[in-house]
């Protein structure tokens, strides 16, 4: 017999970040690992960029390297993909995610930091939950 796993999704409240907000985020617990290494190395090389921009030897011709801006939305593009599988009215667009990213920064610099991290705990916890009946 064979087995087809759906696509599994799983929802949390923003209300744990903040009572104030009632928001519900659908979140795709079980895409491929082969998709998850390659978002991961997306957000590393976010993460990273700042760290390794070293001044260039002279005389020598490369292509700049691009950007922060450039690499958060290549790992905001999977991300979104992660919470694009639910119902359509809850779809988050790169844009969308970039915007909050955005309007958090100045008056709740911590809400993305928790957002992202609550996202990938949603995705670890489905993968390192020993499943009972």
């Amino acid at each position: 017999m064979k087995i087809k796993f759906p696509k599994l999704i799983r929802s949390f409240s923003l209300s744990e970040y903040a009572p104030e907000m009632q928001e519900q985020i659908f979140v795709w617990v079980n895409p491929s690992g082969t998709f998850l290494l390659a978002l991961m190395d997306k957000l590393r090389e976010y993460i990273e960029q700042g760290k390794s921009e070293t001044p260039k030897k002279q005389g020598k011709k490369s292509k700049p390297p691009k950007n922060g801006t450039e690499k958060l939305r290549l790992y905001l593009e999977g991300l979104s993909e992660l919470l694009s599988q639910g119902e359509p009215e809850t779809y988050w667009s790169a844009g969308e995610l970039e915007l909050m990213i955005t309007e958090t920064a100045e008056t709740d610099p911590q809400f993305w930091v928790w957002f992202n991290d609550r996202v990938l705990t949603e995705i670890k916890e489905h993968r390192n939950t020993q499943k009972k009946i």
